[in-house]
């Protein structure tokens, strides 16, 4: 008799909730999208990866997915995080903000082709780009800076590896007055040194990407989340967002004993199947001492 009781014992186990044993469900961005609202996001840190490290994904899906719509130059793609609302407000609304407003192509990723050109990574289209899309966008400037004089400016500093004379260059050739405020504005988009930017948070991205093309060291020369923008970095966004997002989640698995993801019926259901097994471990051992 005891050993048939043992044997019942032994078949006896609690269950729990989830991925197996806390395996994370995600191996790539489409899945944390597809998670949102079950697993994280605006929920309860009883129930998943609450408010507090949702943030955290918030912050990685929209630098990943504007990362590969700035490289494809389509704002569009951003539409992919749905209706996923953002800290302050749709982070679809909030990735195609980043690129620029589309209708008058003023996007990051020309800024940006342009500033490879500048590094000696690109080859003058980034420059005619730049010049016809971003840079010159009055009737009035483009009559006096052709596209042919800028690129050949911008070279000049990109051979010389110092982009402090472009902008003093650049309004000597339109031929207007020097004044703070107009050689502020030019530094502003052409800065040589941070200073340069004035806070500008655009300003400092293009020049820290600079500064990573020309020295290799993208760690310290990309700060901050604009270092996800030096070298081929969506691929490498997708494997850190997946990276961190199964970290918070097995996190979250832990703390909520499996249940991330799980409904309250499927907890209920749950916790009263436990009870019931705890009820029969208890009958058992009675049975046993007997």
């Amino acid at each position: 008799m005891m050993g048939m009781v043992l044997a019942v014992m032994t078949m006896i186990s609690f269950q729990t909730f989830g991925a197996e044993g806390g395996k994370c469900p995600a191996t790539s961005p489409n899945d944390i999208v597809a998670a949102y609202g079950r697993d994280w996001g605006e929920i309860s840190a009883q129930r998943g990866i609450g408010h507090e490290d949702s943030a955290r994904i918030y912050a990685e899906l929209q630098d990943y997915v504007g990362c590969v719509a700035a490289e494809a130059n389509q704002p569009a793609i951003c539409d992919q995080l749905g209706s996923i609302p953002g800290p302050s407000g749709s982070m679809s609304k909030e990735c195609r903000a980043r690129l620029g407003d589309p209708d008058k192509a003023k996007s990051l990723p020309i800024q940006f082709n342009f500033v490879k050109f500048l590094a000696g990574r690109a080859d003058i289209r980034a420059c005619q780009e730049a010049y016809r899309n971003v840079y010159f966008d009055s009737a009035e400037d483009r009559k006096a800076m052709d596209e042919s004089s800028f690129c050949q400016l911008a070279q000049n500093a990109a051979q010389s590896n110092d982009l402090r004379p472009l902008c003093a260059n650049i309004l000597k050739k339109i031929g207007k007055r020097r004044s703070p405020s107009r050689e502020a504005a030019c530094r502003r988009s052409f800065p040589a040194q941070e200073k340069d930017c004035g806070g500008n948070e655009e300003c400092k991205a293009w020049l820290a990407y600079y500064k990573a093309l020309k020295s290799g060291r993208q760690s310290a020369d990309c700060p901050g989340s604009y270092a996800r923008l030096c070298g081929n970095p969506c691929s490498a966004l997708a494997e850190e967002a997946v990276r961190d997002y199964c970290k918070l989640y097995q996190k979250a698995w832990q703390r909520t004993n499996g249940a991330v993801g799980v409904s309250d019926d499927g907890i209920k259901q749950t916790q009263e199947l436990n009870r019931a097994i705890r009820r029969r471990k208890g009958s058992a051992s009675g049975s046993e001492e007997r």
